[in-house]
């Protein structure tokens, strides 16, 4: 609502001296209305995340040499494909992309080839996991770590 009113106001210094009074004409103007700016909203993806992924924790550099490493991945509703990756000291030894179908359970074992096996070494590895919606849109990575000794 706009309302116009005067204003009367007098000045005291540090000593208590006031001044003249002086006066204001003071108006209240009714505000303008404010257009919200339009935020466009990026259609939302949702973030993947697997369900579940079981791996043994330790195994023996023979059997890994032998059967590799084995991994039960259990990926979550609308995932269609999942990325694993194996690293050792931080480099990528191995990678897949598996397309998800049926109840989402998927069977791994890398490194996949027989060369691959007998590469294997003693020492730490890195399990990798990503499930996606598609080959170029990916939700967040399981790590699980994997000792052969």
């Amino acid at each position: 609502m706009a309302a116009s009113q005067t204003v009367k106001a007098i000045a005291v210094d540090a000593n208590g001296n006031a001044s003249p009074a002086s006066s204001f004409a003071y108006t209240i103007a009714k505000p303008a209305p404010v257009q919200q700016p339009v935020v466009p909203v990026a259609p939302s993806t949702p973030k993947l995340k697997l369900d579940a992924l079981t791996v043994g924790g330790r195994m023996t550099l023979r059997s890994a040499r032998a059967h590799g490493l084995s991994m039960t991945i259990f990926a979550p509703e609308g995932a269609k494909v999942v990325k694993v990756r194996l690293l050792y000291r931080g480099r990528v030894i191995t990678r897949t992309l598996r397309h998800v179908t049926g109840d989402g359970v998927l069977s791994v074992r890398l490194p996949s080839s027989k060369k691959g096996r007998r590469a294997l070494r003693r020492g730490t590895y890195t399990i990798q996991v990503t499930p996606g919606v598609s080959a170029a849109s990916y939700g967040a990575t399981t790590t699980r770590t994997v000792r052969i000794s």
